[in-house]
């Protein structure tokens, strides 16, 4: 889950299959807007990723921490 301009986003990560380490996850907001990351984690809690909110924005991300 994480906080974006003020909306909730809240959803799901899924490795990628045959990958330890690589992701994607999917958040739905509480204002109707939805969110798309791929990620790659460096370790068992911590890794960096890219995401697009369906409003066209785009940021990088860490996750963990």
């Amino acid at each position: 889950s994480t906080n974006i301009g003020g909306e909730n986003f809240a959803g799901e990560a899924t490795r990628e299959a045959g990958s330890s380490r690589q992701g994607l996850a999917n958040g739905a907001g509480s204002r109707g807007s939805f969110i798309t990351c791929r990620y790659t984690m460096n370790s068992a809690t911590l890794g960096t990723g890219t995401c697009r909110v369906s409003n066209g924005a785009t940021f990088t991300m860490h996750v963990g921490g």
